[in-house]
């Protein structure tokens, strides 16, 4: 391979796994689906993808709907054509 082609692969590599990095460090944002106690509201917990989901099922067992990364739940939240609001967030202390 070429210095200048293997440059640029090492370069894309680091690129990607700093995204990848940035990713599993996160705050996510997990809402309460039609019926469940905690209707229409959603909970903020910080950690990677897993560690953010086993701190939710420790605190609420299965009994919510969905987790969105931050990023993803504050574009919806942004949507004008969105249907349901979930505005009101629940405080998780760790």
């Amino acid at each position: 391979m070429p210095k200048q082609a293997c440059d640029d692969a090492v370069r894309a590599e680091r690129l990607l796994l700093k995204g990848r990095k940035e990713r599993r460090m996160n705050e996510w944002v997990f809402t309460f689906g039609s019926g469940q106690l905690n209707e229409g509201k959603c909970v903020r917990i910080k950690g990677d993808y897993g560690e953010a989901r086993k701190k939710m099922v420790d605190r609420y067992g299965v009994q919510w709907a969905f987790q969105y990364s931050a990023e993803e739940w504050d574009a919806w939240k942004k949507d004008p054509n969105r249907a349901w609001f979930m505005e009101t967030e629940i405080p998780f202390e760790e």
